[in-house]
């Protein structure tokens, strides 16, 4: 692919600068430049030599055939180059293809808590999850099965009193590949409720350790998160649009998150620092790597509900929420 350069006219220019090309791929300050890049190169040498799927392999690497006949070129910008016009894998775990629906995630999640907002209605960000496990395929179906038995429950309780739930879930996985349950797959969600709902954080908690236990899952109460987005003082207000935007990118960038000590001693670790372990070599995190891939393939990672949209419609703009400030 590289050789296509020289087939350029001599008066050919790059495209101007894209900042949300490879700069938001990888968590703005969380290194340099030419760190960044050498993760990526990394990241691209495990995807071709790890990966058990044949597109996500070779992403990047074919021109488009016809009958589209796309012209392959060459974009530059300040954190480097990369080639357009060829196949593309749309892989969310793919190094090249995870950054391209990122922005328009976060600024969906972040136009429909500012309509919620705006309406007066109640947000929470939830975080729910159940034990680790040893098969990842296995328990993202078991959690896929819970997820749709909890929102059941939900949306009939939620009816009784009149009220409704609109909801952004993302599903989430660290890893301890030299421990015997190495994946840990949980949901991230941020949930708005249309209407008065007495104690629905108690309600979420309580409806997830019901729904999961129907699935042979292991709960603890003690690991659920249930965050109110409460309405903010005249000092925070400045804070307010980087709040939500900031609950957007935890949904949208969860490829990029860092992994910590579990309560056992044991280090997990997030998507983007297993692949460095493949990059080393490492036999535990290459079988790990390919083993989520295969559980994750064909499978959504964001889910919008169908009332979502309706709330971002109700969000105001921005250059009119600073005018009110």
């Amino acid at each position: 692919v590289r050789n296509l350069v020289a087939s350029y006219p001599a008066d050919w220019v790059p495209d101007p600068p894209r900042l949300d090309t490879m700069g938001d791929k990888w968590q703005k300050g969380c290194c340099s430049a030419s760190e960044q890049l050498h993760q990526q190169r990394n990241a691209r040498s495990v995807r071709r030599k790890h990966s058990p799927i044949l597109s996500h392999r070779t992403c990047g690497r074919t021109i488009i055939p016809a009958p589209e006949m796309v012209r392959p070129k060459m974009v530059v910008n300040e954190m480097g180059g990369y080639f357009g016009g060829l196949v593309s894998c749309d892989n969310q775990f793919c190094p090249d293809c995870m950054g391209r629906f990122r922005t328009a995630r976060r600024e969906r999640i972040h136009a429909g808590l500012r309509g919620a907002r705006e309406a007066g209605h109640e947000s929470y960000f939830v975080t729910l999850t159940t034990a680790r496990a040893s098969d990842g395929q296995a328990q993202i179906e078991a959690h896929a099965k819970a997820w749709r038995r909890f929102t059941r429950a939900i949306k009939y309780r939620l009816a009784k009193v009149g009220a409704k739930m609109h909801y952004v879930r993302a599903l989430d996985t660290t890893f301890q590949p030299f421990e015997r349950d190495v994946f840990h797959n949980h949901f991230h969600f941020v949930a708005v409720v249309q209407g008065h709902v007495l104690d629905f954080a108690g309600l979420m908690g309580e409806q997830w350790k019901r729904a999961a236990q129907k699935g042979d899952l292991k709960v603890s109460m003690d690991a659920q998160d249930i965050q109110a987005v409460t309405d903010m003082t005249e000092g925070e207000v400045a804070a307010y649009g980087a709040k939500f935007w900031s609950m957007g990118k935890e949904l949208a960038n969860f490829q990029q998150k860092s992994g910590k000590k579990s309560w056992n001693g044991a280090m997990s670790y997030g998507w983007m620092e297993l692949m460095g372990l493949c990059h080393a070599g490492i036999p535990e995190a290459i079988a790990t790597y390919r083993a989520h891939l295969l559980a994750t393939a064909g499978k959504k990672t964001m889910v919008f509900s169908n009332g979502w949209k309706d709330l971002e419609e109700l969000a105001p703009d921005i250059e009119e929420e600073e005018e009110e400030t």
